[in-house]
């Protein structure tokens, strides 16, 4: 609850397709919608007395740079949607079942092409994304994983260009459980149940504060795997846990925490 002492959250920042951003500062990544302006072209525009956007007091790097990083640049937004920036990223949030490729980004992919050193997934973008074989924890060429088509995977995007297909990887910088353990963070999700949202959504489910989550947590017990590419697997005790839970997520997109608590009550009453 929000006290007279506690400071208000900043205003929601709304940008547009055009919108430009001069920015400094140096390892933080780029997200979805938003692209660096080429430096000889913006050099051209500043002598022919172009002025620029408002400016915005983030730092992010360009994902075309070694590690994505940068010293300091101007940012082109690409597309309509709320600015973010926070946790070392900044992009723009919106509301939009396609999905753009971005570096550590979390997606849920889904097999269609299983070969002997890599795999083929559906990860919601213009073209599949390539998973190598061995791009798991503690796997190697004679002990690794065997997808099926079909499968639905849990991976972190590690190669994000325009021009290429995206690569995966199942291996994590700072949890490292080998994939045979089952406790490994990224890999293979059995069972459950998977469904598509918007983007938006997705990224709002990943928020450590996310209202809906912490309001189904508290009467049903359940695992999460959310991918920023708008597809969510859950898994739970039963069907109707998970259709309910899965219900409960669907509709909680741009409610207000009042309507959310409502209607996870009335939820509940399923049970």
């Amino acid at each position: 609850m929000m006290t007279d002492d506690t400071p208000a959250p900043p205003p929601a920042r709304i940008v547009f397709p055009g919108d430009r951003l001069a920015v400094s500062g140096s390892g933080i990544r780029l997200g979805n919608g938003v692209a660096q302006v080429n430096p000889e072209s913006a050099a051209a525009s500043a002598s022919a007395g172009a002025q620029a956007a408002a400016a915005s007091p983030v730092s992010p790097a360009s994902p075309h740079a070694p590690n994505g990083s940068t010293s300091s640049a101007e940012l082109l937004v690409t597309k309509v949607g709320v600015l973010e920036q926070g946790r070392g990223r900044v992009g723009v949030n919106s509301r939009s079942k396609r999905y753009i490729p971005s570096v550590d980004d979390l997606v849920v992919g889904i097999v269609v092409e299983a070969h002997a050193e890599n795999y083929r997934l559906d990860i919601g973008s213009t073209q599949p994304a390539v998973l190598p074989a061995l791009a798991f924890e503690g796997a190697t060429k004679r002990n690794k994983p065997n997808l099926a088509v079909g499968a639905l995977v849990y991976a972190r995007v590690v190669v994000a260009t325009p021009h290429m297909e995206a690569e995966l990887s199942c291996t994590s910088p700072h949890f490292k459980k080998d994939w045979v353990t089952g406790q490994s963070l990224y890999g293979e999700l059995v069972g459950g149940y998977s469904f598509t949202c918007s983007t938006r959504l997705a990224r709002d489910l990943l928020d450590e504060d996310c209202y809906v989550l912490s309001c189904v947590g508290r009467h049903i017990p359940f695992e999460l795997a959310i991918g920023v590419n708008g597809r969510v697997w859950i898994n739970a005790a039963n069907h109707l846990h998970i259709i309910l839970i899965t219900n409960a997520i669907l509709n909680s997109e741009g409610r207000s925490k009042e309507y959310i608590t409502t209607m996870v009550q009335k939820i509940m009453q399923a049970l």
